[in-house]
């Protein structure tokens, strides 16, 4: 029985030798994390050591096999080429792609332009440093984009431009001629408010049967990565990203459930949820082993590599790709970084594969190099700082939203009880009896 208190693990005097030993440290929030969820229960330290011999060779550099234990823990896999996360996030992703080009590329507004020719979700409105577009490039008046809403679609979806991660993503309907978000009528105005300078509206895309399988409500998607190394584009891996709690989202950031995705289109026979593996849906209930294969497969890891041929400063891209209703692939969007522990364990493999030690190798003796001529490229502070900024005032909107809602609510129970109040005057005998001196 493992002992946890909130600010800390009693552990034994046994687990404890293990854990120095390896140089784990004891005190970090990711080793209380993944003790408390049992991923740290069995630890091989004829595997452990292995790990840190590899990346002594390979890295050259010392790291702790937290990762790896609870990989194996997990999925009964032990592979000395699992990513450690620190790894990943502060020093390859830094080494592959150019941070500083980041928000060039990431910006949502820009695909329709920079992906003309290949299929994507149809962009009705966008917005970009205040300026309204239509057609990609054509400037429109503020006063003509209700119109055009109303016009274009019952349904929609509303997302910020310049953000990631799921972040912001809402639903938007049409009825009775009003623009409604979260069941609440909404004007123009009022979602400038909530998105900012930064936004744009899109038609709902109709997506394929097997995506919609298991949470119909979310357009699920494939996180499909491709990596360009030695002058060719290669397709790293592949896991679909579902919905859960019939949210409109897919994100596996914000509780979503995450599938790997074999080679040749087939779904593995779970999901992962919050680290865990699950093996039906949390919400529908349908069984994850019931999923049939990507139809097309083939196809969408062509069109992800000849989308990576768009863009030159990044080597390392996660695609969000929608399978549309007629089973080919429709382009969402571009990641630059992302997760390394989630994905590896939701597909049973290492990030990398077989390109694991060449990839590694070549980073260790160069990534110095790096550091001294292309800071920038280093350099993720003011994306974070940025992407804080925009997060913390998206949700202090969204929460005078909903005050607002609450207040319109009251105001709204007010005036049936005061409707009521004076229809019980008019029909009161007084009322009928002081008519004569109303109309003086």
């Amino acid at each position: 029985m493992r002992k946890i208190t909130k600010n800390n693990i009693n552990l034994s005097e046994n687990e404890k030798e293990v854990f120095v030993k390896l140089g784990i440290n004891t005190k970090s929030n990711r080793f209380k994390r993944y003790y408390e969820k049992g991923h740290l229960e069995t630890v091989n330290m004829e595997y452990a050591e292995n790990v840190i011999a590899y990346y002594k060779k390979y890295y050259h550099k010392e790291i702790e096999p937290i990762c790896h234990i609870a990989f194996s823990n997990i999925t009964g896999i032990e592979d000395v080429r699992v990513i450690p996360r620190e790894i990943f996030r502060s020093e390859l992703i830094p080494f592959l792609n150019d941070r500083g080009m980041h928000d060039a590329y990431a910006d949502k507004n820009s695909y329709d332009i920079l992906f003309r020719d290949f299929r994507q979700a149809y962009t009705v409105i966008k917005r970009t440093r205040g300026h309204y577009y239509t057609n990609s490039t054509e400037l429109i008046n503020k006063d003509d984009v209700e119109r055009i809403i109303l016009k274009d679609s019952k349904e929609y979806i509303l997302k910020g431009s310049d953000t990631a991660n799921g972040f912001g993503i809402k639903k938007v309907k049409i009825e009775n001629n009003l623009i409604w978000l979260d069941d609440t009528s909404v004007t123009i105005d009022e979602i400038e408010q909530l998105y900012g300078y930064n936004f744009l509206i899109q038609r709902v895309i109709k997506q394929h049967p097997i995506m919609a399988n298991l949470h119909p409500k979310s357009v699920n998607t494939l996180r499909m990565v491709t990596l360009r190394w030695n002058n060719e584009i290669h397709n790293v891996y592949t896991f679909a990203r579902i919905g859960v709690n019939n949210e409109v989202k897919d994100n596996a950031g914000t509780g979503g459930l995450v599938v790997g995705v074999n080679d040749n289109g087939e779904f593995q026979k779970y999901g992962i949820i919050d680290q865990e593996k699950v093996f039906q849906h949390p919400t529908t209930k349908e069984k994850i082993s019931d999923l049939d294969q990507v139809p097309n497969y083939d196809l969408f890891l062509e069109k992800v590599r000849r989308l990576h041929e768009r863009i030159i400063h990044h080597d390392f891209i996660s695609w969000d790709i929608a399978v549309g209703e007629d089973g080919e692939p429709i382009f969402i969007e571009a990641n630059f970084s992302g997760s390394s522990f989630l994905n590896q364990i939701a597909l049973g493999r290492p990030i990398f594969g077989d390109l694991t030690e060449e990839v590694l190798t070549h980073v260790a003796e160069n990534l110095p190099k790096i550091k001294k001529v292309n800071v920038r490229a280093l350099s993720s502070r003011p994306l974070r700082k940025r992407f804080k900024k925009i997060k913390g005032k998206f949700i202090k909107a969204e929460v005078e939203l909903k005050e607002i809602k609450r207040k319109n609510k009251k105001l709204e129970q007010i005036n049936t009880e005061l409707n009521q109040e004076i229809q019980g005057i008019k029909n009161s005998k007084l009322w009928r009896y002081t008519a004569s001196f109303r109309k003086k």
